[in-house]
């Protein structure tokens, strides 16, 4: 599938840290022969985080982007390739504890469903296929940083992914004749 599906959710802890900080910043991965007729895929991720209520605050906002299969495709021919915008993310982070060496932070997201439906026609123009890109995901989350001294330190996000809204509305047209 295009659209929202194949720009896949960013997970959380994907270039973030538990301390809220503000920036701009992007992201980006190669995948190489994706299975599934997906073939190469190139993922792109623009954000932003701005702090508030000093520093213990923040919102985050996630574009994804990928270079893949296109959201309309043919059933009879190979997957053509476009530029899919994703599903947005909008991520609320607060901090819950700080000492001198270690904080804990948590929050939710929200994925948005921006991205484009699917859809998959015959050759002739008939549809068989859309899947309606309608979901909602809550994304709650905790996390810890670790500094046992000041040149090392471990942190690490738990997040659960929860779909709101159900599974999506899909439709399946008439081909026979």
């Amino acid at each position: 599938t295009g659209g929202g599906a194949v720009v896949r959710r960013v997970k959380l802890a994907e270039n973030n840290s538990p301390e809220p900080r503000d920036r701009i910043y992007t992201n980006y991965n190669y995948f190489n022969n994706v299975p599934g007729g997906f073939g190469d895929v190139n993922r792109y991720v623009f954000g932003f985080v701005k702090t508030f209520r000093d520093g213990g605050m923040s919102i985050e906002v996630r574009f994804p982007f990928a270079s893949t299969l296109a959201s309309d495709l043919i059933a009879e021919q190979a997957g053509s390739k476009s530029t899919q915008f994703g599903n947005a993310t909008v991520i609320w982070k607060t901090l819950l504890m700080e000492s001198d060496h270690s904080l804990v932070s948590g929050g939710c997201g929200v994925a948005i469903p921006t991205g484009e439906d699917t859809r998959l026609y015959r050759l002739d123009g008939r549809k068989i296929l859309q899947i309606n890109n309608e979901a909602v995901h809550l994304l709650p989350y905790v996390a810890m940083l670790l500094i046992p001294q000041e040149s090392v330190f471990l942190q690490g996000f738990l997040q659960f992914d929860v779909d709101a809204n159900g599974i999506a509305r899909n439709e399946l047209f008439d081909v026979v004749g």
